[in-house]
């Protein structure tokens, strides 16, 4: 199990440096071993290791990448985060978006180049009537479109062309690829650079359970149920509800049943 530091942001350098153990941070049924240090920087590298030891750690966002690296060049484990978790929640969002379709529309285009998630894209024909998947790996989408026949009677179509995209209300990218047609995406992030697309959702945001605004405010929510999920093997916050989403250069952000309504005025049958 890792550990967690955390640092307050008001501070006085000419502190000497502190470092001390506080009560544990129980999130999800895990217990976090939480330890608090009394400023972000001349960290005492002899004093933090004495505590914490070779726990892999999660740290204050307070604390600068040059104090990060100078951590790490002393041996310390310090954690970073992965998109696991928030693509597990995009793809639930877009499932949720489209099941608001009439069946025959519900057809989910996703983009998968290299074809590194498949348990995605079996999500979601377990789920919606037809996935149109777009990849370069034609060899083992037809693997997996068997497997998916067998054990779920589910079709899947799958092309290295892009037009098999042509008739899906949404396409998904988990990795962030863009299709070249301006097609209604849906990304876990926003995208790196501007685009010609009309309309990318992208950044689903979860209904945390209360208890999660306890947090100590350097330590990202995002960020720590991530870490959870991706390793300490806690599935069940891929399931927290989920409640919006942001829609590309617009300030307010939209719940499912609004995208489903912006998706159904711009598809064209």
């Amino acid at each position: 199990m890792f550990c967690v530091v955390v640092c307050k942001k008001n501070h006085r350098t000419s502190l000497r440096f502190r470092i001390r153990e506080q009560e544990s941070l129980s999130v999800f049924g895990k217990n976090i071993r939480c330890f608090a240090i009394n400023r972000p920087h001349h960290l005492s590298i002899k004093k933090m290791y004495h505590l914490i030891g070779n726990s892999p750690v999660f740290i204050s966002s307070f604390i600068s990448q040059k104090e990060r690296t100078l951590l790490e060049a002393n041996g310390f484990c310090i954690l970073s985060t992965d998109d696991l978790l928030v693509q597990q929640w995009a793809i639930r969002f877009a499932v949720e978006i489209l099941q608001n379709f009439p069946l025959s529309q519900q057809i989910l285009g996703f983009i998968d180049p290299e074809f590194c998630y498949s348990s995605l894209a079996c999500f979601a024909l377990c789920h919606l009537k037809q996935v149109h998947l777009l990849t370069n790996r034609t060899d083992h989408a037809a693997l997996f479109a068997d497997k998916m026949m067998a054990e779920y009677g589910a079709p899947i179509s799958f092309s290295s062309n892009e037009n098999i995209l042509s008739d899906c209300p949404l396409v998904f990218s988990p990795s962030g690829s863009l299709p070249q047609a301006d097609l209604p995406v849906f990304l876990p992030h926003p995208p790196k650079k501007e685009t010609h697309h009309k309309i990318i959702l992208h950044s689903p945001q979860a209904i945390f359970p209360e208890s999660l605004s306890m947090l100590p405010d350097d330590l990202p929510v995002n960020d720590l149920l991530s870490l959870l999920y991706s390793r300490e093997n806690c599935h069940c916050i891929a399931d927290i509800p989920l409640g919006s989403i942001l829609l590309q250069n617009q300030p307010s952000s939209l719940t499912p049943c609004q995208a489903t309504e912006l998706l159904k005025n711009s598809y064209v049958l």
